[in-house]
Parts: structure tokens; C-alpha cells; sequence
């Protein structure tokens, strides 16, 4: 549930963007994570329900998010400190939702045996090397990636290591990122003509 909470924190953050007066934002965040927490349907409260659909987010996820939410609070307070410069340069690029993108569709396509091969259930060794190809390829995209795809294998050693680094959530706003600069491009180019 944490991952969840977590996820809807950074939606909020995203969703508020366009507010410039600060304490309105910081607000309506408290009230509208106060609100989702809040039971709806059935004792069920929105985070619960989200949870029920597509269950919790990868570490990976967690940690994009918590980097996320950390550069939102101090674009707000400190835009001009050394470590939101940092987290504005290692900001979610296309080539790093790319490479997501088509580990996740081979992870999942294999899982729903869609596929000849599953890496879910391969030897060790084998998830070892795809997870080793996925870091090292996070690694030259940015280092700061593929430091946090290992630490988030680290903190998640005795589970599949695809659980760490893969979920739902994850795919799904790499294929959307994916797909909106897409129709951005194509869009610039009918304008350009």
C-alpha cells in the first residue's frame, strides 16, 4: 500500500504542477491525499481500490516516484540547490522509457506464454544475466537509473528480481510517455510542411 500511496503523492505533485501560489498547492495535496485515503465504497477507500486492480508498484517505481516528488518539493523551495539540479538532469528520458518498455512487453508477453520464452520462470542465472543486460543498458542511458534498478534488486534480494525492476504501472506510463512523443513528433512534422 505504501507504493500506492506513494504513486498517488507523485500524481498529485503532477496533476498541481500549474498552481504557482504555493500554499494553495501544498492544500489541495494534503486535502486530496486525505480524501483518497478516505473509505468510499464498501469500507474500500480510492488507494485500496487502485491496489486491488494492479496490486503494488516494483521498487523501481517507488524510487522514480520518491525522485519525483523530491524534485516537485524543491522546485518549489530550493530551485537552486546542487541536488535539484542533479534530479532535474536524470529526469525521465525517451530512451530510458524505451528500454522499459520493451523489457516489460518481453516480461509480460512471456508470462501470458504469448511468447516461446518467460523470463519469469527461467533458471536464476538467466534472470540474472537479462537483469544485468537491463542495468548495464540503464547504465548507459544514465548511471543514475542503473543505480537505482540496483538498488532496488538489493533492497528486494529473496524475490524474483523481475518484481523489483517491472510492473504495471511502470509499463504502462513508459508505452504512454512512449506514445505521446510519437503524436508529438508527428505533429511537429505536419506543422513543419
Amino acid at each position: 500500500m505504501l507504493g500506492v500511496f506513494v504513486m498517488s503523492l507523485a500524481c498529485l505533485f503532477a496533476f498541481l504542477k500549474p498552481v504557482k501560489v504555493l500554499k494553495i498547492k501544498y492544500i489541495l495535496v494534503v486535502f486530496l491525499l486525505i480524501s483518497i485515503n478516505m473509505p468510499i465504497y464498501q469500507g474500500f477507500s480510492v488507494l485500496t481500490l487502485l491496489y486491488s486492480l494492479f496490486s503494488a508498484p516494483c521498487v523501481l517505481s517507488i524510487l522514480l516516484l520518491l525522485c519525483f516528488i523530491l524534485r516537485m518539493i524543491l522546485k518549489d523551495f530550493a530551485p537552486h540547490s546542487k541536488l535539484f539540479e542533479f534530479l532535474q538532469g536524470d529526469a525521465l528520458n525517451l530512451a530510458f522509457c524505451g528500454v522499459i518498455f520493451i523489457f516489460g512487453t518481453f516480461l509480460y508477453l512471456g508470462f501470458l506464454n504469448l511468447i516461446s520464452f518467460d523470463l519469469y520462470h527461467l533458471s536464476a542465472y538467466a534472470q540474472a544475466f537479462a537483469c544485468f543486460v537491463l542495468v548495464l543498458l540503464l547504465y548507459f542511458i544514465k548511471p543514475f537509473f542503473a543505480f537505482l534498478a540496483l538498488l532496488s534488486l538489493v533492497l528486494t534480494l529473496n524475490q524474483n528480481p523481475f518484481n523489483a525492476l517491472m510492473d504495471v504501472y511502470l509499463w504502462l506510463f513508459s508505452l504512454i510517455f512512449l506514445l505521446i512523443n510519437l503524436i508529438k513528433s508527428l505533429f511537429l512534422k505536419v506543422l513543419k510542411r
